[in-house]
């Protein structure tokens, strides 16, 4: 049986400076918790979803699968960055369904520094 890890990621951009939350959860319980850090002049929109992937599939095993819950409106527009991805499951939602994820990428924009956590 093939096991399914869900995602939920929040992107923001303030300036020269982008903040990511990232949020691993199963059945309504947080497992991870990222909050990076990363710079507009090393990082351009697709190279900041290419980061977010790199993050979600270096915790998935060979079996499992990973659904994205995504608020950058960008992606809708970009599904070539994403389809070539057999495990993954991409999906765009608005903004304000990310409160906790929202949070996460702008303490990362005020701390300037990554933190990753995992609860489970």
């Amino acid at each position: 049986m093939v096991e399914e890890k869900t995602y939920r990621v929040a992107i923001l951009r303030d300036g020269d400076d982008i903040g990511i939350g990232i949020e691993r959860y199963n059945c309504k319980e947080i497992e991870f918790i990222g909050s990076y850090y990363l710079q507009v002049s090393e990082y351009s929109r697709r190279k900041t979803f290419e980061f977010i992937i790199d993050q979600v599939t270096s915790q998935l095993n060979e079996d499992e699968i990973a659904t994205i819950r995504v608020s950058d409106p960008t992606l809708r527009t970009k599904r070539s960055w994403y389809r070539h991805f057999t495990n993954l499951n991409v999906l765009v939602y608005p903004a304000r369904r990310f409160r906790d994820t929202n949070s996460l990428a702008a303490d990362a924009l005020n701390r300037k520094d990554t933190i990753i956590e995992t609860l489970k």
